[in-house]
């Protein structure tokens, strides 16, 4: 990937009632030629696709921070974040709360060009410090630190530190974060720097790897912004991050909320899974925990819903390319469509909710990649979790314009020009009425760089 600042960038002032301006940053996607074609067949329809590297994403579902892994084409929302004076590029992740960036001499981070310089005058926090918590104190060093362990056993680790932070156009001293001086697997690099949660500040989350409170939080108390934000992961190669309120501007229709069942993540109930109107999932119990969350890229579901999506599809779409045989899309990113126009083919998934039903078209869950020599391939964005619940990734959220409500604590989705309308659905109550409680006179937005790692 070239530069992250390697972009047309412009900005486009919005006079509102607060005179905050909206700024605006166009973004892009990278093609990372990890996969490549092993062979096309024959009808140049589908492909067997290899791919030596598997990439993972971060939540934190199992154990403290799970990872799932993933192979082939994966979304990486990203923006640009200032620590002092110095510039990184981070994950937006909206399944985990701590924000963290290598720092200087970090081992496991040669991968990131842009460590936390030793010459930072952010300062350390010592164990004397109430925020640290008596099991993180480093006796040795005298400062606070913390660890963050993977399900694959990739860690990161370092200590916690303080400095002015800005996000958009949003700034706060004294702000908490982890400065990495150990990490595995290279952690975020080559494509981000480190990472910037968005989740609840819990203690089933924040207090390990430490009581932190999650940097958007610490920036609304700040500044006095309501404290809601929104995401566009847009299918133009970028997408905006708004902090503080609701850009209207970048939906169409009405919102539909659906209230957040578990304050440790953004956690909602799904009712069911139909497609093309026919029920194949209706327990809601069956989908466990369902998160939406950012820093996934894919959509995963327990293992019974998954195998009943898989045979509704094998009996009703029998005939459609790669969905039964023995080389099937349901192989991972094994095998993969080549032509576009078989896309449309494939039916519509739909998430119901209370209140509301989000369609998940083709162009979603046959996500676009690329191999190595540049062939164009669409591959299987549904997966299969052994953690029994349910992950609403970027798949689900591209082209959907998602609000994080904290101030009503609820989820909001509106369609855009992109993106079909959600609509209304059976409800205990009229979810679709839900106020926002704060619009784009209150908001600032900012950069996302949706980046494409095979």
């Amino acid at each position: 990937m070239t530069s992250p600042l390697a972009l047309t960038i412009s900005f486009i002032l919005l006079f509102v009632a607060s005179v905050l301006a909206i700024t605006s940053i166009p973004l892009a996607q990278h093609y990372s030629p990890d996969h490549y074609i092993e062979y096309l067949h024959e009808s140049g329809d589908y492909a067997k696709v290899h791919s030596p590297e598997v990439r993972v994403t971060r939540d934190y579902l199992e154990t403290n921070a799970n990872n799932a892994p993933l192979a082939g084409n994966v979304f990486q929302v990203v923006t640009d974040i200032t620590i002092g004076a110095q510039t990184f590029r981070v994950q937006v992740d909206t399944g985990s709360a701590l924000m963290a960036v290598p720092y200087h001499s970090c081992d496991g981070c040669e991968g990131s060009p842009n460590p936390l310089l030793a010459s930072s005058p952010a300062k350390e926090l010592g164990c004397g410090d109430d925020r640290c918590t008596q099991q993180r104190c480093r006796v040795d060093t005298d400062t606070c630190g913390f660890t963050v362990t993977y399900v694959d056993n990739s860690n990161i680790n370092g200590i916690i530190m303080s400095d002015r932070v800005t996000v958009g156009g949003l700034a706060a001293d004294n702000v908490l974060f982890g400065a990495i001086q150990q990490a595995t697997a290279n952690f975020e690099a080559p494509v981000a720097d480190g990472i910037i949660g968005f989740s609840y500040n819990s203690t089933q989350v924040t207090c390990s790897p430490n009581c932190v409170a999650p940097v958007f939080d610490v920036l609304v108390q700040s500044n006095g912004v309501p404290n809601i934000f929104a995401m566009l992961i847009d299918y133009n190669n970028g997408g905006t991050l708004t902090l503080g309120g609701v850009d209207e501007s970048l939906y169409t229709g009405e919102v539909h909320y659906v209230p957040v069942t578990n304050r440790a993540f953004w956690a909602v109930t799904l009712l069911g899974i139909q497609v093309e109107g026919t029920s194949v999932v209706s327990n809601s119990a069956a989908f466990g925990l369902t998160i939406v969350d950012s820093g996934t890229s894919l959509t995963y579901f327990p293992q019974s819903v998954y195998n009943s999506i898989k045979n509704h599809f094998q009996v009703r779409y029998a005939s459609l390319p790669l969905v039964n045989g023995a080389n099937t899309l349901w192989k991972g990113s094994d095998y993969c469509l080549v032509r576009r126009s078989l896309l449309g083919l494939f039916p519509t998934i739909q998430f119901v909710f209370d209140g509301v039903t989000i369609r998940m078209t083709p162009d979603n869950y046959l996500y676009q990649s690329r191999s190595a020599d540049g062939t164009t391939i669409f591959c299987l964005g549904l997966n299969p979790t052994t953690s029994g619940h349910t992950i609403l990734g970027d798949t689900f959220m591209r082209g959907l314009y998602v609000i994080f409500d904290k101030e009503s604590n609820q989820v909001g989705f509106a369609g855009t020009t992109a993106h079909p309308t959600p609509s209304s659905g059976p409800s205990s109550e009229d979810s679709s009425s839900a106020p926002s409680t704060a619009t784009i006179s209150a908001a600032a937005a900012v950069a996302l760089a949706a980046t494409i790692l095979m």
